[in-house]
């Protein structure tokens, strides 16, 4: 199944699908969701109907869920043990 967004060119921008069809400017079409399609949406050369797509968002959100996963964990402090080496040990 295929995730897909409907945009259209803006800003004389000349943005293609990951297919390589054109996004045409005078009208709305709907073209399948892939990264270059959420950068141009970014950069603002693309514009969605937002009502309908929501899909960048989610992978923002899952892009920003799997950077706070990557992040390393927090250094805990060491618990100390009551045991003691030999060296603790007095003669």
């Amino acid at each position: 199944m295929t995730i897909t967004m409907t945009v259209r060119a803006i800003n004389g921008s000349v943005v293609y699908d990951i297919d390589g069809n054109r996004i045409p400017a005078d009208q709305f079409v709907s073209v399948p969701i892939s990264p270059g399609v959420v950068d141009a949406v970014k950069a603002k050369d693309l514009e969605e109907v937002e009502e309908k797509d929501l899909p960048h968002r989610v992978m923002e959100d899952i892009e920003r869920a799997k950077r706070e996963r990557e992040k390393p964990a927090q250094a805990r402090p060491r618990k100390h043990s009551s045991h003691h080496g030999d060296s603790a040990i007095g003669s």
